[in-house]
């Protein structure tokens, strides 16, 4: 059926791949018109395979896993990044970076979407935030997300094609304070 669509990124996280720095992923997702149906992630380099999507649950090399209980962002950590067409020149882009992370209690970036979303579903981190982010980025990520019990918000970012990203727990989501 043409709503349906698979979303592919062979490598989030390719100069973490190149430069053997940090974690990678295999991404690919299947969403019906907008919305994520199933999600896979073969994470780089262990090899651990991560899958869900909103229907099914979702799982970490076969065991079930829920996102994180936390509520208060004060006490949560926040994975996130630049991507490639951030404009670390643009005072707004870097007011908006650090009025997003300034309540959480720790703030990671560890140079793949993909790997983050998973962190999140797997309740090791608490939310994900990324302005500038592309669909295939995120994708399945945000599939197992969701079928962790998570949520996630999406708006267009500043360039074409581009996206805002805010997930994590429902109630944590709503408590803070990210402005899409």
């Amino acid at each position: 059926h043409p709503e349906y669509r698979f979303i592919i990124d062979p490598l989030d996280g390719t100069f973490n791949y190149v430069k053997q720095l940090g974690p990678s992923a295999v991404s690919i997702a299947l969403w019906r018109e907008e919305t994520p149906v199933f999600g896979v992630l073969s994470l780089l380099p262990q090899g651990t395979l991560i899958w869900g999507g909103p229907d099914i649950g979702a799982f970490r090399d076969g065991a079930p896993i829920l996102v994180s209980a936390t509520e208060d962002y004060s006490r949560a950590s926040v994975c996130t990044g630049f991507p490639v067409r951030f404009d670390i020149n643009s005072d707004s882009e870097r007011e908006r970076f650090w009025i997003t992370t300034e309540g959480f209690a720790k703030v990671r970036m560890i140079g793949s979407a993909a790997t983050s979303l998973a962190n999140v579903a797997c309740g090791f981190a608490d939310a994900y935030v990324e302005y500038g982010i592309m669909l295939w980025d995120v994708a399945a990520g945000l599939s197992i997300v969701k079928g962790a019990g998570g949520a996630f918000c999406i708006t267009p970012g500043l360039t074409e094609n581009s996206l805002n990203v805010a997930a994590g727990n429902p109630q944590l989501l709503r408590a803070c304070s990210v402005n899409l």
